[in-house]
């Protein structure tokens, strides 16, 4: 349930009845019964506490639904939540009168609802005023915007911001001074998300202090009647606002908890990552991890091979697949534990202004597994990173065993080249990157470059430059370009395939091998306990 409640409401100039199509009947009609038991009760005069203990009569019902129907924002109200819960008379009363106050507010024009909402009943009036308008200077001039609004020719909204009765006086927001101080700081930030220039933006607010949701109306507008567009998230974003100034207290714990899980949710995910790339190297992968093995060796297959080595940057394919690979780690037990202690607190937090938290906590799941282009993207990266030492290795591995390399290294050495017009400076950049990949020695590697670049210190300038550097597919395509060759570049998922098979082979002979080791180790032994035992006995045919 949400602690802060936002209803936004506008009127255009040209408006004159925005209203629902049955306010006409529940308005003006002033017979209409709140319950069976008692005809003469009307909508303006609310039940009594005393009808706590008696059910919701089918009038209060029907009329509740036909209020709901045709304004479905009205379910976010706090009389209505109390209807839901109680479904007595009293709540539904309280409902009922509460929601046509709100169609009457929303009927007037604006400049009746600025007079209504700084002089009715229940307003906190400014010090030496007759009326409870404040604005960004403090008391406002009523006068003055009376007389702007009365010829202002674009949208004015009209919002009406509600706490409970116990959560006002918790947080201190049960008087106007309160609020007059919170909105002062926060609305400017909505004139951006509302995209009116900060010069031509005005605003104005009382505060009623009345039953049990005090609440504040706030009527901001365009003076010019030109700019200004509102949708639910720029509401949204305007709640959130609030509530993080009105229960900060109370958020900061749960702000503190999510972070905290978020940080052990990455790192757990890192830890499993690791694990599975190095499984994916050493040995062959338990059932639990063979598919995400096998994903993260078909991502390592489509990744660019140049720019930069994060998510942002890969093909519509390959997030798609990073995607996948990180819904199939998060889904594993004790990944998915700790995802959900981090939404347990996201939806504790959503709580204080968002009246669906259950639908928000699967957008931020969705929004997890999937990110947008501002969203974090540090599990989808560790997946990028891991494929990319993958994609190397597998490439290493190639080149290793290609049967091309011999040449090419004859080449080098003696200065033969194919394409005459070859840069020296990437010739060298790629021979170090190829050494890197053999795990050549330095030495190595800084002969075959001299013949290229004779200046000793720039080849080890460039050579500390790229010492962590592997060879890449554009590195193969200009050796073999320069220098004639035909190095393997093309990627054949059934080597990996038999890579792994090799390793699983390796693992069984190793059990093997240790199971022998450990015989053999246990016959030592038996025989070293056979040779005490005889060498006792002889002691003891001396010593008799």
């Amino acid at each position: 349930m949400s602690r802060i409640i936002v209803f936004s409401d506008f009127l255009k100039a040209n408006d004159k009845h925005h209203i629902l199509n049955n306010l006409e009947y529940v308005g003006t009609r002033e017979g209409v019964q709140l319950n069976e038991q008692d005809a003469d009760l009307r909508l303006d005069h609310p039940l009594d506490e005393s009808c706590q203990q008696l059910a919701a009569s089918e009038n209060q019902k029907n009329l509740i639904n036909s209020l709901i129907k045709q304004t479905p924002e009205l379910k976010e109200s706090y009389a209505y939540m109390d209807y839901l819960q109680d479904k007595n008379m009293y709540a539904a009363s309280q409902f009922i009168s509460e929601a046509i106050e709100m169609m009457h507010e929303r009927d007037l024009s604006n400049e009746i609802y600025l007079n209504y909402i700084s002089e009715r009943p229940g307003v906190e009036k400014n010090e030496d005023e007759i009326h409870g308008l404040f604005d960004s200077a403090g008391d406002a001039n009523k006068e003055k915007y009376l007389e702007d609004l009365k010829d202002h020719q674009g949208t004015v909204w009209r919002d009406i911001i509600s706490l409970r009765r116990e959560d006002a006086i918790a947080t201190g927001f049960d008087h106007q001074k309160a609020w007059r101080y919170l909105l002062q700081s926060k609305v400017p930030a909505l004139a951006v998300e509302l995209g009116i220039p900060a010069a031509d933006f005005r605003w104005c607010a009382a505060f009623h202090d009345e039953g049990h949701h005090p609440h504040v109306h706030l009527m901001f507008w365009d003076q010019r009647g030109k700019n200004g567009f509102q949708d639910k998230e720029t509401i949204e974003n305007f709640k959130s606002q609030l509530a993080n100034h009105i229960f900060a207290n109370e958020m900061y714990l749960h702000k503190e908890l999510k972070n905290i899980y978020r940080k052990d949710l990455e790192d757990t995910f890192k830890n499993k990552i690791d694990e599975i790339t190095d499984k994916t190297i050493k040995k062959f992968p338990d059932a639990a991890t063979r598919n995400i093995v096998i994903k993260l060796n078909e991502l390592s297959d489509i990744l660019n091979d140049h720019g930069k080595k994060v998510y942002s940057y890969q093909s519509a394919e390959a997030k798609k697949l990073t995607d996948s690979i990180v819904e199939s780690i998060l889904s594993e037990p004790a990944m998915n534990q700790l995802l959900i202690e981090y939404m347990t607190q996201q939806k504790a937090l959503t709580s204080f202004y968002k009246q669906d938290t259950d639908t928000y906590v699967q957008q931020a799941l969705d929004q997890l597994i999937h990110p947008g282009k501002g969203d974090r993207k540090v599990l989808h990266n560790n997946i990028i990173a891991a494929a990319y030492e993958i994609k190397a290795i597998n490439l290493t591995e190639r080149v290793i065993l290609d049967r091309s390399l011999p040449s090419l290294i004859r080449r080098i050495e003696h200065d033969v080249v194919a394409d005459k017009n070859a840069d020296p400076d990437k010739q060298v950049d790629a021979i170090i990157r190829l050494g890197n990949s053999l795990n050549m020695s330095t030495v190595d590697i800084s002969s075959l470059c001299h013949q290229i670049v004779p200046d000793e210190e720039k080849v080890l300038e460039k050579m500390l430059y790229q010492k962590d550097e592997k060879l890449s597919k554009d590195d193969i395509r200009y050796l073999n370009k320069t220098y004639g060759v035909n190095i393997d570049e093309r990627y054949r998922y059934s080597e990996n395939i038999k890579s792994i098979a090799q390793h699983l082979v390796y693992d069984f002979i190793s059990i093997f091998a240790s199971s022998a080791q450990e015989d053999q180790k246990e016959v030592n032994r038996l025989r070293k306990l056979r040779h005490r035992d005889e060498m006792q006995m002889k002691r003891y045919q001396q010593n008799k």
